[in-house]
C-alpha cells in the first residue's frame, strides 16, 4: 500500500490508526508483532526479548528432560544390578533367569529363579511307575466264585449287610 495519490486527511487517519493500535494495551503487541513479520530485521525489544528467553529457557528444558532420562536409565540399570548381586548367581544362571524372564514375560529375577527351581524340581526323575502305585503295595485278595454261588452281586449284598450289622452292634454296644 503506498501513501501516493492518498490526500492529507487519509494519510492523517492511517497515522491515527497506527498511533492508536501502537499504544493500547490490547493491541500493542500485535501491532508490533505484525511490524516484526513485515520487516523481520528490524529491531523490536519487546518482541526479540521475548522470543530469545523462549528460545534458551526451551533449550535449557531439552537438556533436562536428557539429564532426567539419563538418571532415570542410569537408576534402572543400577536396580537391574543389584538384584542380579542379589541373587548369588553365576553368570551361566544368570543368563538362564534372564532369558527365562524374557520367554515368559516375568518382571523380576528373584520371581524368575523360583520359577525356574520349581521347573527343575517339576523336572527331577523319579522312580519308574511310582507316581502310580500307592506306598504299600498291598495285594487285594479277591473272594472265591464258589463261595459266592456265582452270583457276584448277591455276595455283595450279603457282606454289605453283615458290616453293617457289625457297626450297629458296636454302637450298641454288643
Amino acid at each position: 500500500m503506498s501513501l501516493e495519490g492518498k490526500s492529507v486527511e487519509e494519510i492523517e487517519a492511517l497515522a491515527t490508526m497506527a498511533m492508536r493500535l501502537g499504544t493500547n494495551q490490547k493491541t500493542r503487541t500485535g501491532f508490533l508483532q505484525l511490524a516484526k513479520i513485515d520487516n523481520p530485521d528490524t529491531p523490536i525489544p519487546e518482541i526479540d526479548i521475548p522470543q530469545r528467553f523462549r528460545a534458551v529457557l526451551e533449550d535449557q528444558m531439552k537438556r533436562q528432560d536428557a539429564l532426567e532420562a539419563k538418571l532415570k536409565e542410569r537408576e534402572m540399570v543400577d536396580q537391574i544390578e543389584a538384584n542380579r548381586r542379589a541373587l548369588g548367581l553365576s553368570r551361566d544362571q544368570l543368563a538362564k533367569v534372564e532369558k527365562a524372564m524374557v520367554e515368559h514375560k516375568i518382571a523380576d529375577h528373584e520371581t524368575a529363579k523360583k520359577f525356574l527351581d520349581m521347573q527343575d524340581r517339576a523336572a527331577e526323575p523319579s522312580a519308574p511307575g511310582a507316581a502310580f502305585m500307592p506306598k504299600k503295595a498291598t495285594a487285594q485278595i479277591l473272594p472265591d466264585m464258589k463261595e459266592m454261588g456265582g452270583d457276584l452281586k448277591q455276595f455283595a449284598y450279603k457282606n454289605a449287610f453283615a458290616a453293617i450289622d457289625e457297626l450297629r452292634g458296636r454302637r450298641l454296644g454288643n
